[in-house]
């Protein structure tokens, strides 16, 4: 029989990932993962105006929080949560709320690039919680659409919700598109949030947290539930020159270059350096050739897959 720490409703829903908002469902019967209150992140900039309007609308049957997070082991950080929305009724509806900008405010790196997000949102997916991303930019500028949104979700995973009647009057946020690395650096040179935000953003510093990480004996119970998402055979780490104990806590995929550190999804060496240089704008230098080229007048796309093909030989 299904209890209230698995998924006990269903939906016509699907996946969305191409474009913003971007939506994952977790499974029927999904073990619902218990959370944590407190958080060690510091808030985005639109963050606490996104929740007091969604508290404001949903909160008579939802907890409504910018403080929740998934502890993941006690040498491991946490996945906080943005917004989190928990019914009050036992339902097993728990939405994780993620605001997505393309560039960190601080440090000036591309964030929530393409595909970077998926391992994190296949955690909590496979833990029982929705995860619903909106861009920053969308919740800026058509905060009442994403409201609205929200609203048809919850009407699709509770048939008891009924949206009220101000948020029918709205209409629903427009679609637009993720970005890329190379996007999202260019963005990050023309100060887009800046502009579109219309506000200079202060240098904060980190604050080192001693938010409390490991498991509790119920959320080891919830753990040994958990299908992963990810199907694949894992890899030990067998490197025998210069190892290190904490060698044998990862596992990874080749194929798919996949990694994992005591089960979590972590990127990659080369994804996390390469955040810090920018990305080869392959179809802006297409766009740029020169008559002397043997490329030139070929299209950009003919281009692109020439040089691909050319480098996956290599």
């Amino acid at each position: 029989m299904l209890t209230k720490y698995m998924v006990n409703y269903d939906t016509l829903l699907q996946d969305q990932v191409a474009f913003y908002p971007i939506i994952r469902l977790p499974k029927m019967g999904a073990v619902i993962r218990s959370y944590r209150i407190g958080s060690h992140q510091t808030g985005g900039h639109k963050k606490a105006d996104f929740q007091r309007v969604i508290q404001h609308y949903f909160g008579d049957e939802y907890e409504v929080s910018n403080l929740h997070r998934l502890n993941t082991g006690i040498t491991n950080r946490p996945f906080d949560i943005d917004i989190s929305l928990v019914d009050k009724n036992k339902k097993g509806i728990r939405i994780d709320i993620e605001i997505d900008e393309p560039y960190a405010a601080t440090s000036r790196q591309a964030t929530h690039c393409k595909a970077d997000d998926k391992l994190r949102d296949d955690y909590f997916v496979d833990r029982g919680w929705v995860v619903i991303r909106f861009s920053e930019r969308q919740v800026h500028l058509d905060e009442n659409g994403c409201l609205r949104y929200l609203a048809e979700i919850l009407s699709s995973l509770d048939s008891s919700y009924y949206i009220p009647k101000e948020l029918k009057d709205y209409t629903i946020v427009e679609n637009v598109n993720t970005w890329d690395l190379v996007q999202a650096q260019k963005w990050e040179k023309e100060g887009y949030r800046e502009k579109y935000l219309d506000y200079i953003f202060d240098v904060v510093e980190e604050v080192k947290s001693d938010i409390e990480r490991g498991l509790s004996e119920k959320e080891i119970a919830e753990e040994k539930l958990v299908l992963r998402t990810f199907i694949g055979e894992m890899e030990p780490n067998i490197q025998v020159e210069n190892s290190h104990s904490r060698d044998q806590r990862i596992e990874f995929n080749s194929e798919n270059h996949k990694y994992f550190i005591d089960g979590i999804p972590a990127p990659s060496a080369s994804t996390v350096i390469g955040k810090f240089f920018p990305e080869f704008d392959s179809y802006g230098a297409a766009a740029r050739l020169r008559p002397s080229n043997p490329l030139y007048g070929l299209s950009p796309d003919e281009i692109v897959a020439i040089w691909f093909e050319k480098g996956r030989s290599s």
